[in-house]
């Protein structure tokens, strides 16, 4: 009983007796590089198959998080970009956390990715792919794609059911559960 409560209690003192790092965590540069196509009040301009024009602005937020719990206290810089468009009801936000990005159409449709390892993490309703070779208007580009596999397992409130933004220009395409496909212009 006696060596249980001692491992289980390694933090009671200090942070350093579990080797424990709690000092403040940035964003990690390759994060921070996911997110520099989305300066505050961008404006990014989509076309879809008709010729129907949207516009989507980007608000720029960071805030310090709690992000160490309990035993291990840090604070974390989150950094969220929040695209919404001026005519439809789309909407979603890219995040960066430490070295992770994550994507959030919804509460069904959200993935995370860790641009230093490639590793793409999605949930039941989510599937999320890296492209390091995505050829978009003559260029090899990096890009995430994030989707519902079965557009019956996305909620039914959630407009955008396919995703796909570039490292190096944001969003570059996307489309809807009426299956209208929409493309970046600028």
């Amino acid at each position: 009983m006696f060596s249980v409560l001692f491992l289980s209690s390694c933090c009671i003192f200090t942070s350093q007796d579990c080797n424990c790092d709690s000092s403040d965590k940035d964003l990690s540069e390759a994060a921070q590089s996911w997110l520099a196509p989305y300066p505050e009040e961008e404006l990014f301009i989509f076309e879809d198959t008709t010729g129907l024009l949207d516009t989507f602005v980007v608000t720029l937020s960071s805030e310090m998080v709690d992000c160490g719990g309990d035993e291990c206290p840090a604070m974390c810089n989150v950094v969220t970009a929040k695209l919404a468009s001026k005519t439809n009801n789309y909407s979603y936000s890219i995040v960066g956390e430490n070295s992770f990005i994550r994507i959030n159409v919804d509460t069904s449709l959200n993935a995370s990715f860790s641009p230093e390892s490639n590793k793409v993490i999605g949930n039941d309703h989510t599937t999320i792919l890296f492209h390091d070779q995505f050829q978009w208007k003559g260029q090899s580009i990096h890009a995430l794609e994030v989707k519902c596999p079965d557009g019956s397992n996305c909620s039914s409130n959630q407009e955008i059911q396919n995703l796909i933004i570039s490292k190096d220009f944001g969003p570059i395409q996307f489309s809807t559960a009426s299956g209208q496909k929409w493309e970046k212009t600028n």
